[in-house]
């Protein structure tokens, strides 16, 4: 091809000259249109069409479903069972404490008694003897010492039975643990005591110390207090104080030492009254009774009307005392203690269980009747 302007030869597809850069008229091809596509969703352009399946059967949906999480046991439960066990173990632990301290709380007297009549208590026994210092324990060549106890004594000694060549051989019954079992809250006299002997004595008062856990010097106490099943030596007699023991205890220890020293002696015990006791006031140790036939006459209501309703119920509980009835009532109890012809038996029994005679029973119905009355 040559140009129309200069007539020089150019290629076939130039547009220009490229020595005059006039046009050869030549257009310049035309690229075809292409349509371009909407874009489709990647998910479409990936996967081809497919049918939905069909729904599941309600028992396979159930199946199909996440399993579901056990419930864990709440911690806040947890910790709160935990304080409620540890309250209760303490509740009880301090309970059985203060029982082994604090005699046991009187409870109700026979079923014949009122019940307005009758008081409970749980103070003990109250005396007007009490030693100042621990001259009323017992002497050196009994039972303490000053010297410390030889090492290892402070543990539990084995239970052995009481050598024939023990002084107190003669005191040790099988089957009894205690001279007087309940030194420890029930106030004794000196007629109470006269039938013991001197090793009787000497034990009785002693008893009172091992109660506490003292630990004897002496080799024969020693060895006859842990022939007992209760006494657990854990206190050295240079560490003993009065301090351990209560009113009563220190004056049945004077009692008990008095009448060892000196057996045809007074009573020097005399009966207190603060006013704490209802039935103390009307104690005589004279008579030491209310009604002192009840057992072997019939009453008349005239013969009882004078009485006050404090002395009705001492005359009708002094029936119940004569058959060695342990009263529940710590009044009662308590003034009956002062009684020497009052010997209450070991543990408490129903009073349903008394026999009365003829005379007896007849005298409780009266007096119930005239206490009612006077109600």
């Amino acid at each position: 091809m040559f140009c129309k302007q200069c007539g020089r030869p150019l290629p076939d597809n130039a547009r220009f000259c490229m020595y005059c850069q006039a046009p050869t008229g030549i257009q310049p091809p035309q690229q075809p249109v292409r349509q371009q596509m909407p874009n489709r969703p990647l998910q479409q352009q990936q996967t081809p069409w497919q049918p939905s399946p069909p729904p599941l059967p309600k028992t396979m949906a159930q199946k199909k479903t996440a399993p579901k999480r056990k419930k864990r046991f709440p911690l806040v439960l947890i910790i709160a069972l935990v304080l409620i066990v540890l309250i209760v173990v303490v509740f009880f632990g301090i309970r059985y404490a203060l029982e082994q301290l604090v005699p046991a709380p009187s409870e109700s007297e026979p079923a014949t008694n009122p019940p307005n009549t009758t008081t409970e208590a749980t103070t003990v026994p109250l005396t007007t003897a009490a030693p100042t210092t621990l001259a009323t324990e017992p002497t050196e060549d009994e039972t303490l010492s000053t010297e410390p106890p030889a090492e290892g004594t402070t543990e539990p000694v084995p239970t052995s039975p009481v050598s024939a060549s023990n002084r107190y051989y003669s005191c040790y019954l099988e089957g009894r643990s205690f001279i007087l079992d309940d030194s420890d809250w029930r106030t004794y006299t000196r007629a109470q005591l006269s039938g013991l002997t001197t090793e009787e004595l000497i034990i009785a008062r002693n008893e009172i110390f091992a109660r506490h856990g003292y630990i004897f010097t002496d080799p024969d106490l020693l060895e006859y207090f842990s022939a007992m099943e209760w006494y657990i030596p854990r206190i050295p007699a240079d560490r003993f104080t009065e301090d351990l023991l209560n009113s009563t205890e220190r004056s049945n220890i004077a009692t008990l030492r008095a009448c060892q020293d000196d057996p045809n002696g007074t009573d020097p015990i005399t009966i207190p009254d603060d006013g704490s006791n209802l039935y103390l006031h009307y104690y005589d140790p004279d008579t030491e009774f209310i009604l002192p036939d009840s057992d072997r006459r019939i009453y008349t209501e005239a013969e009882l009307q004078h009485l006050t309703a404090e002395e009705l119920i001492l005359a009708r509980n002094e029936i119940y005392a004569r058959h060695g009835y342990v009263f529940r009532s710590g009044d009662l109890a308590e003034y009956f203690s002062y009684c020497s012809w009052y010997h209450p038996a070991g543990e408490y029994f129903p009073p349903e269980e008394l026999t009365f005679n003829e005379y007896e029973g007849y005298n409780v119905n009266l007096i119930l009747t005239v206490e009612a009355q006077s109600e």
